[in-house]
């Protein structure tokens, strides 16, 4: 009961490096995508707003 807490890190503040994307002025590289890819996303994404617009099956 007598003993003090000893507080904080012998070694410091903990550093961390930044991803890429996070640091400023990060311009992602551009990827092209495949006409067979683009009409698979967009029946996705039509399936899902179908969804929506039923407002779910709660």
């Amino acid at each position: 009961s007598g003993q003090k807490r000893r507080q904080g890190s012998a070694k410091g503040p903990r550093q961390e490096k930044l991803p890429d994307w996070a640091q400023e002025g990060y311009q992602p590289e551009k990827k092209k995508v495949s006409d067979a890819d683009r009409e698979k996303l967009a029946a996705q994404l039509a399936k899902l707003r179908e969804l929506g617009d039923k407002g779910g099956a709660n």
